[in-house]
């Protein structure tokens, strides 16, 4: 199961019985991703918490990582039987693509100097960053300190992409004509 950072995740009641016992206990325990204990929206630790008679619970997903909830049934032996699921919070967000200046739409000839790129994430602060730049017959310009030689008069593509430490992907996509 995957969900998204901040969502609410709802745990449900659950049912058990003993052939030999009508006397049965169902709990669950919520571990977060550093193997702390979860709390539900009012505050409480979600250790050994009872499930059972329609009793429910909602927690934050307040962590990236994989959540462990574990329901519990024992019966009036102590006996008991565990089922464990897990619950992935991921990063789905893509970074989001700064520039210090506003990116030329004409340019002459020659070396034409790019603005400063800087990628932000909701989740890590190491983006890489690429700059690809197609000449006016879509060839690959290399870009080297911000910059790049036009040569040639035409439309020149620049396509800024970057991509953070969970692979989503953010794409800028601008035009410049050479005269």
């Amino acid at each position: 199961l995957v969900k998204s950072l901040g969502d609410t995740f709802h745990i449900n009641s659950a049912i058990a019985g003993d052939v030999l016992s009508p006397y049965t206990s169902i709990t669950v325990t919520m571990e977060k991703p550093d193997l702390s204990v979860a709390k539900n929206v009012s505050g409480e630790d979600i250790v050994d918490l009872d499930v059972s008679n329609g009793k429910n619970y909602d927690v934050v997903l307040d962590s990236y990582g994989q959540y462990t909830i574990t329901y519990t049934a024992r019966d009036w032996a102590n006996k008991f039987y565990s089922y464990s699921f897990i619950v992935t919070v991921c990063d789905l967000e893509k970074p989001i693509i700064y520039l210090d200046r506003d990116m030329p739409t004409s340019a002459s000839i020659g070396t034409i100097v790019l603005p400063n790129v800087i990628a932000r994430d909701n989740f890590s602060e190491n983006c890489q960053i690429v700059i690809t730049v197609f000449n006016p017959n879509n060839g690959v310009i290399f870009v080297t300190n911000n910059s790049f030689e036009a040569n040639e008069a035409g439309i020149y593509t620049i396509i800024i992409m970057a991509f953070d430490e969970q692979g989503n992907t953010a794409c800028l996509t601008y035009r410049i004509e050479v005269k």
